[in-house]
């Protein structure tokens, strides 16, 4: 059981999936990392996908591709929304955080539709860790 406390830029909510269900399985190893890397950046970060269920648009999408649900679903992965010199700030926290194994950059389109995604899984799996992309 996570004790929030200890995380104070975040709350449950943040996390929960976004699809109707409201469950928040965000694991604590990844809070402490997302947590950290905000210390670090010293300013809001706001969290605009954590956990997603199977059920979840995005998740259900991959399965139903014959996939596997992705990182969000093994609780070990969050988006944030950033732009900008922003994101380049909270990048460069990423990339030199050893915990950090995949990040995820959506810097195209509308400003208010961009993020950063980081998790922090294992080596194995679908992905090579480490782990940069773009989203197209």
């Amino acid at each position: 059981m996570i004790d929030w406390n200890d995380f104070p830029n975040f709350g449950e909510k943040e996390f929960a999936c976004q699809c109707g269900c409201g469950v928040s399985a965000i694991q604590e190893p990844a809070l402490q990392t997302f947590q950290d890397l905000r210390t670090s950046y010293n300013r809001p970060l706001t969290v605009s996908s954590g956990y997603r269920c199977v059920a979840h648009p995005e998740e259900a999408r991959k399965v139903d591709n014959g996939g596997r649900p992705g990182s969000h679903f093994s609780g070990f992965a969050a988006d944030f929304a950033v732009a900008g010199e922003d994101a380049i700030d909270l990048l460069r926290l990423m990339l030199n955080d050893p915990r950090v194994t995949g990040i995820g950059i959506q810097q195209r389109g509308p400003w208010n539709s961009r993020f950063l995604h980081c998790d922090i899984l294992p080596e194995g799996g679908d992905i090579a860790r480490p782990a940069l992309w773009t989203y197209p």
